[in-house]
């Protein structure tokens, strides 16, 4: 998986198009990537509302391998932006879409990677 930083998006057709500023490249080899094909993924905003993006896939030639292209408003693995997700672990707005049990999933993996961080890095 790859997390864009520099892109642009384009709505056409009720779908929100991710085009990357930058060149793609391999977090196993380092080899340039190719695009393969797109695939796409809902993403459900702060106010419920859903969304439709088309997300590049790209295949590395050395190593063979698949990845899929990112924008840095999502989470992988996470159906939610990461405003919303964000919004609703660190603060006391209670606005998010999302069932109470998705909720506490949430703030419990939160608090799962900071003990995790905080055992690695050796902070109290």
């Amino acid at each position: 998986m790859i997390i864009l930083h520099n892109y642009h998006i384009i709505f056409h057709n009720n779908v929100y198009y991710i085009i990357s500023s930058d060149s793609q490249f391999c977090p196993r080899c380092n080899n340039l990537l190719t695009p393969r094909d797109t695939k796409k993924r809902r993403l459900i905003i702060e106010n419920g509302d859903v969304l439709l993006f088309s997300l590049h896939r790209y295949r590395c030639a050395q190593c063979n391998s698949l990845h899929l292209a990112l924008p840095d408003i999502m989470l992988p693995y996470r159906h939610y932006s990461k405003n919303a997700i964000w919004t609703t672990i660190y603060t006391t707005l209670n606005r998010c879409p999302a069932d109470d049990t998705t909720i506490y999933r949430w703030k419990h993996d939160m608090v799962l990677h900071q003990a995790v961080a905080d055992y690695c890095y050796g902070n109290k």
